[in-house]
């Protein structure tokens, strides 16, 4: 598979991404995030957007000419380098093979207590890596902290905790 990001209007998004798919290239997806909020005492779930003028393009072969994209209305920008033809690699290729594994929704993430602390469980998240660098226990959720497009990134996302006592050191998302 190969990962591209396209970077464009925030409000055209979804429009980008039906476009895309519509035209052949490939599977689009707008990233968006489950996230708890509670209201009178109780938890519900709610989907947002996430990463607001990202669209994420996986295709089975490399496009042969990105024309077509970069001259779409409202298209700013591939993220990536010319040289790798706007491939995605390291870090954001990771959260974007993660974001297609969970079918462009970011959900309530496994986590565990190892001693007086709580990491991410890696087991279902392959090669992403994200840093919990706030803990609310009483309403299940972190804020996470990962790179991508150069850049530090945090989210709150909301967390299960499993049954403690993983031996590995692990702090991947």
């Amino acid at each position: 598979m190969h990962c591209y990001c396209i970077y464009c209007t925030t409000q055209k998004c979804n429009y980008v991404a039906e476009a895309l798919t519509a035209m052949g290239i490939g599977r689009a997806i707008t990233p968006k995030i489950l996230q708890r909020k509670w209201i009178g005492g109780k938890a519900h779930e709610e989907i947002h957007e996430y990463l607001p003028g990202y669209v994420f393009l996986y295709t089975e072969t490399p496009p042969e000419d990105f024309s077509l994209i970069r001259t779409m209305t409202d298209v700013h920008r591939l993220l990536g380098n010319k040289d790798d033809r706007y491939e995605l690699c390291g870090a954001d290729r990771a959260f974007a093979e993660m974001l297609y594994a969970s079918d462009g929704t970011i959900g309530f993430f496994p986590a565990y207590e190892e001693g007086d602390r709580v990491r991410l469980d890696s087991s279902l998240l392959e090669g992403f890596e994200g840093v919990i660098t706030r803990l609310d226990r009483a309403k299940k959720r972190a804020e996470i902290e990962f790179d991508f497009d150069g850049k530090k990134q945090r989210v709150w996302c909301g967390i299960e905790l499993i049954a403690s006592g993983r031996k590995d050191d692990v702090r991947k998302k």
